[in-house]
């Protein structure tokens, strides 16, 4: 049975449906797979994973369009997983997804893997021609042998190793009647915990969309195909520990006149929010708030809302990362009342006003940002506003790079802030802002 068993490796954000049906073929062909449907987590759950890998002979590695980006950072977990299962001598297989351009992406490796993947026989796998591709995988690339020696799944992670390669149950939503509902909604409340939710493409008139227990809500075809469009409130609202929502377009269309919400609302749990767009007419695009709100946003597009991108206040944290910001009427992202997000390498432009605004106390990481094309200064800190911004690009402001005004509090550093028609900095007398190593 060694010979049959498999560790898909994938990124979430740019893999996910091709390897859920890698998977599903593979299992359905008496492969024992390990696919973790879950998102990577620390302390014991990362030991799990690596010991899946020591499990398994094959080791499947998904190559998508940008799947490899992330790997030029050390801690990355896709890299990690890369680097165990050549330490451990598993038979590698890439598979290259249609569109993606393997020499690039094989380009954000260390060299050492490099000249290794390159070395490997790898797979591409056709749009139209899946099934040909998986019969390929399974007759010929899966026979090959392994160097190192398999290690059983120790006997207390078994159960946990079972949770997170399956869904508890799998529904669809089809707004033309071809799934199990016709409406999100309906699906959501009959859902069980730990089930999967696959919207297909269409436009879905629904308001308030509640997330009360841990599923998983996927769009099929991604966020410009799949739509849910609210006159009546938040279109998406977490009300429970974790969740996972990708690939979906949320619209809130209400008028800030009759009601007052969040294009999607998060005022407790972690919601992981992956290749979804939001805008809202209302109030932000996305809201964060309360200690419990420890939401994680990546690659999302957070567009044109009546207030902010992202308003995060009363205590909300959480971490966006590699999201597009742009159009917003307040800010890309505002800050305040003790609100303490981390912001990595997301796009902040051409908002009506700033680029990012903490007051009121807010503090906050930015780092390696680019923030552009604001009609107001790229960084407005006030009344106690207290981030730390790292790294930034911040140029073709209306006004300065960094104001800073009414109390404020800061930290820039290593930020490139020319280019700004007013200037680098305009920081009052009552404020202090710590300047290091920036370009000016």
């Amino acid at each position: 049975m060694e010979h049959k068993t498999v560790f898909i490796s994938y990124r979430r954000t740019a893999s996910k449906h091709l390897g859920r049906a890698i998977y599903q073929d593979l299992k359905m062909n008496g492969y024992d797979c390990f696919f973790d449907v879950e998102s990577i987590d620390s302390g014991q759950f990362n030991q799990i994973i690596l010991n899946q890998i020591a499990a398994r002979a094959h080791f499947v590695l998904i190559i998508s369009d940008g799947s490899l980006v992330r790997c030029q950072n050390a801690g990355d977990w896709v890299l990690r997983e890369i680097q165990e299962a050549v330490r451990l001598g598993r038979n590698i297989v890439p598979l290259i997804e249609e569109g993606a351009n393997f020499d690039r992406e094989m380009g954000y490796l260390p060299a050492d893997l490099q000249t290794l993947l390159r070395a490997q026989n790898a797979l591409r796998i056709p749009h139209d021609f899946f099934e040909e591709a998986m019969a390929k995988l399974r007759n010929r690339y899966l026979k090959q042998p392994i160097v190192g020696a398999i290690v059983p799944t120790p006997t207390l992670e078994q159960p946990i190793v079972r949770q997170l390669s399956r869904y508890t149950a799998e529904l669809v939503v089809d707004v033309r009647g071809r799934g199990n509902y016709t409406r999100i909604g309906d699906a959501l409340q009959a859902a069980p915990a730990g089930a999967r939710i696959t919207v297909r493409q269409g436009t879905y008139l629904e308001s308030k969309l509640t997330l009360s227990k841990t599923v998983t809500l996927e769009g099929e075809g991604g966020r410009d195909r799949v739509i849910v469009q609210s006159d009546a409130g938040s279109c998406l609202i977490m009300n429970t520990g974790e969740a996972w929502v990708s690939g979906i377009g949320f619209r809130c269309t209400a008028k800030f006149e009759q009601v007052n919400c969040f294009g999607i609302d998060i005022p407790t749990g972690r919601l992981t929010l992956s290749d979804c767009s939001v805008t809202s007419s209302s109030n932000a695009c996305v809201g964060i708030h309360t200690p419990a709100a420890q939401p994680y946003l990546v690659e999302c597009v957070l567009h044109d809302g009546r207030q902010s991108g992202v308003f995060v206040y009363e205590s909300g944290a959480g971490v966006i990362e590699d999201c597009q910001i742009y159009g917003n009427a307040l800010a890309g992202i505002q800050i305040r009342t003790g609100g303490n997000p981390t912001v990595r390498r997301c796009t902040l432009r051409d908002g009506k006003q700033t680029g990012v605004f903490v007051n009121d106390n807010g503090a906050g990481v930015i780092e390696d940002c680019q923030i552009y094309g604001n009609a107001y200064s790229g960084i407005e800190i006030k009344t106690g506003g207290n981030p730390t911004v790292r790294a930034c690009t911040i140029t073709k402001n209306g006004y300065q790079a960094v104001y800073a005004h009414d109390n404020a509090r800061g930290t820039v550093e290593r930020c490139d802030l020319r280019g700004n028609t007013k200037g680098a900095w305009n920081i009052d007398a009552t404020s202090q802002v710590v300047q290091r190593d920036n370009q000016a």
